[in-house]
């Protein structure tokens, strides 16, 4: 099938060459004559070639012999020099509220950076005018691909400005609602819709039903409360890489009533310590000797339990307080308690009934015996049901299985995994990365709102998360999870546009990702995510004329990017030196 595929892109390549003449009048042709294509169909470099735009479209690709240069046309000389597609961020945000200026006039920091294509996802109106401006040639930018407002559910979160006001919250409730809300985006005419939690599973499916009904894909958080299944169920791409920890490795929303019970059993255990004397309830180093009295095998026995729920308390203070996440240990560790408090609690339970029968037994001990052992097993059944399965799920081999799920659903995932290391940063990162001078080149008010950041005495969230954040892409991608590089660009602190979408590419590089991998989650993967590989995503006859023009070879350096030669956007050439000038402009406008 791939072979198959190839040749019929090969032969569709040949005859849009083998042109006898010039292509048909139009918009001035523009030419990279001599250049080295690589087109990322596959990974590979394609020597001598020409490529020919006119307007917004690539019209005519091949050998260079084989080309014959429009009369008038604009030539660009690409000898030693390679010409890309350009690259994708499709996660940002163009919200007015955090301080970007108006008209999008961020524009030229994408574009600088080689991005020709952006995916907002939280819009207004105000950006589908953007969007429409951008294609219509009136505004210099990205190609804005955007959501309409987030569908929030009853159970989702609030959006506040530092103020307190609202900024958006829960604005859907019944399946009807959801169904309006999608039917109404579309008419808008959003590209995307943005889902970001909520809602019960009724209405989470049928929301997911109703925008594959209109043709509109879903990306979003996960789908609070809801677990893993239910996402397989709707097939919805996830918008962060990290969403996976509480939706699957960790899932705490929805496993409150296990965690809650673990809680309970801890608290009543250690209410029956207190009131029994610690001191006398470990003596004995074997806990069912049948000659003991019952009551001196009851305090061995509560001792013992006592001792294994405290161990307990122990790993998974290391789990949620340290984040010492090593999966195997943990499970081996869980494993044992599980079992351990187990035994001892089905022991317990059989010294309560001989407690009951015996004669003379203290109402005080009757009472404690059972309820000692009852904790005990609902504390087994919180290891077993919540605590070893979520350190199973953290293994390889509970990875894989995530991973192959996935896969199997078709889901895609935004990698963002920039904003997870602006989290993990310290303090000493976290001021190098306000004193950049990529700053400079925001907004007034985003600068001094980033630049007054307070710096925390410890990252906001621990480096092994970050770590261990890198092992699940790593292996999401190895089982064959469509990622796509996606940043969160001016949607939190620190992730400044463009700069950005490097940092999330060599971050991928370092889960494992060849350097053409990597590129893939910032063209092909990003354009199949909308549903556009018709549009962009390569170089290609037929698709969008966006290209980078640069001086090395991106397969064997991804820095190369970051400075392109020269920027092609919907057909309009941006030589460095305009680039550059643009960026100024930024510096100047205050």
């Amino acid at each position: 099938m791939r072979i198959c595929s190839l040749l019929v892109l090969w032969l569709a390549r040949a005859a849009a060459a083998q042109e006898v003449g010039p292509p048909p009048a139009g918009p001035t042709a523009i030419v990279f004559k001599n250049v080295s294509l690589i087109s990322m169909v596959e990974a590979r470099v394609e020597s001598d070639r020409t490529v020919v735009v006119r307007g917004e479209r690539i019209v005519s690709i091949g050998t260079t012999d084989q080309i014959v240069v429009p009369p008038g046309a604009t030539v660009i000389d690409g000898t030693g020099r390679f010409l890309m597609p350009g690259l994708t961020d499709a996660h940002v945000h163009l919200e007015a509220w955090q301080g970007v200026r108006p008209d999008f006039g961020d524009a030229p920091l994408y574009l600088a950076h080689g991005v020709t294509t952006v995916v907002n996802l939280r819009g207004t109106p105000e950006f589908l005018d953007w969007r429409r401006r951008v294609n219509n040639g009136e505004l210099l930018g990205p190609t804005i691909y955007t959501a309409g407002e987030f569908i929030i559910g009853p159970a989702g979160p609030s959006l506040r400005r530092d103020s307190g006001e609202l900024v958006v919250g829960p604005n859907v409730t019944t399946t009807d609602d959801v169904v309006r809300e999608v039917e109404a985006q579309a008419r808008q005419g959003v590209d995307i819709i943005k889902y970001y939690g909520g809602l019960s599973r009724p209405e989470y499916l049928k929301m997911n039903e109703a925008a594959r009904t209109a043709g509109i894909p879903v990306v979003g958080h996960r789908p609070i409360p809801l677990e893993l299944d239910a996402l397989l169920e709707a097939r919805q791409p996830l918008a962060h890489m990290h969403m996976l920890t509480n939706l699957y490795f960790w899932p705490l929303s929805s496993q409150m009533m296990t965690l809650f019970a673990n809680a309970a059993a801890l608290f009543v255990l250690v209410l029956i310590a207190a009131s029994s004397g610690v001191g006398g309830l470990v003596k004995h180093r074997r806990p069912a000797a049948a000659h003991l009295p019952l009551a001196s095998r009851l305090r061995s026995l509560t001792g013992w339990l006592l001792l294994g729920a405290l161990l307990a308390v122990i790993v998974q203070v290391d789990v949620f307080v340290f984040n010492r996440l090593q999966p195997n240990l943990l499970l081996v560790g869980f494993a044992a308690l599980t079992l351990f408090v187990s035994i001892v609690s089905v022991a317990l339970l059989g010294v309560s009934v001989s407690v009951w029968r015996a004669p003379n037994t203290s109402t005080m001990t009757r009472l404690r015996a059972p309820l000692t052992a009852i904790a005990g097993l609902v504390l087994a059944f919180a290891l077993a049901s919540f605590w070893t399965r979520a350190s199973w799920r953290a293994t390889e081999s509970g990875i894989d299985r995530l991973a192959q799920q996935l896969r199997d659903a078709d889901i895609p995932v935004e990698t963002t995994l920039v904003g997870f290391a602006v989290l993990t940063s310290g303090p000493d990162r976290l001021r190098a990365m306000q004193a950049d001078s990529w700053l400079d080149y925001l907004a007034p008010a985003i600068q001094d709102g980033w630049r007054h950041l307070p710096t925390e005495p410890a990252p906001v969230v621990p480096e092994p998360i970050l770590d261990f954040m890198k092992t699940v892409t790593a292996r999401l991608h190895r089982h064959g999870v469509r990622l796509v590089a996606g940043t969160d660009a001016l949607g939190a602190p620190l992730i400044v546009p463009g700069v950005s979408l490097h940092d999330e590419l060599t971050l991928l590089t370092q889960c494992g990702l060849s350097p053409y991998e990597a590129i893939r989650t910032a063209t092909t993967n990003a354009a199949a995510l909308l549903r556009r590989d018709a549009e962009f995503g390569t170089v290609d006859v037929g698709k969008r004329a966006d290209l980078l023009l640069l001086d090395r070879n991106p397969l064997q350096d991804l820095s190369v990017m970051k400075r392109p030669l020269g920027v092609l956007v919907r057909g309009r050439w941006l030589p460095r030196e305009d680039l550059d000038r643009m960026l100024a402009d930024l510096v100047n406008r205050r």
